[in-house]
């Protein structure tokens, strides 16, 4: 089971906002989106493609990740699987992978 402690560790807090229009744009989404956009985008999706949401303290949240990831999925759904691979931006990040590739030999 997963405790609340190592939920929090793997949330990177400065990628995190609220799920609403306000929020969405301070992680870098071109535009503006309706509350109700929000909603359709977690229940429905676009192309089956659903943003990854999660709860905390009776609000809905999401990660610059998860906005970053849903809207690659959903291009890439849109240009029949073609998909292009989103860098990690963070330094400790970037450490990570470099530190699987070495794992898997590469």
């Amino acid at each position: 089971m997963t405790t609340n402690k190592s939920i929090d560790d793997a949330i990177d807090t400065g990628s995190l906002a609220p799920y609403t229009p306000a929020g969405m744009k301070s992680l870098g989404l071109p535009g503006s989106v309706s509350l109700a956009t929000l909603h359709r985008w977690r229940t429905r999706g676009i192309r089956n493609v659903k943003i990854t949401t999660f709860m905390r303290g009776g609000r809905r949240w999401v990660t610059r990740q998860a906005v970053q990831q849903f809207l690659g999925d959903v291009t890439s759904a849109a240009d029949n699987g073609f998909h292009m691979v989103v860098l990690p931006t963070s330094d400790a990040a970037l450490l990570a992978a470099e530190r699987d590739l070495e794992a898997d030999g590469a």
